[in-house]
């Protein structure tokens, strides 16, 4: 087990962002125009099928804007109107990691 610090900057901090979507939803395109307003980078590194459900779990590693830092609750609400109220989450950069 070890611990992570993604980023070492305040500023230039990273964050893990969860999108739970509808199974066959087309993410990248949808989640395209959001992204760029308010995001300089974003990668995702898991997607995983939530059996049962008929959804996707779609993790990314996101950076902010300096200028939408401050915006996150917008960014989080355009993303759950898009994304038809399903689960938003965004996390800090310190990860337990096993």
């Amino acid at each position: 087990m070890k611990w992570f610090n993604f980023a070492s900057k305040k500023n230039d901090e990273e964050q893990l962002l969860k999108i739970v979507t509808p199974a066959g939803m087309d993410y990248e395109k949808e989640f395209e125009k959001i992204f760029s307003t308010y995001l300089t980078k974003w990668n995702a590194i898991n997607i995983e099928d939530l059996e049962g459900i008929e959804k996707n779990e779609i993790t990314y590693m996101v950076r902010f804007k300096k200028t939408a830092g401050e915006k996150k609750s917008a960014f989080i609400h355009d993303l759950k109107k898009l994304n038809k109220d399903n689960r938003v989450s965004l996390f800090g950069t310190e990860h337990l990691v096993y």
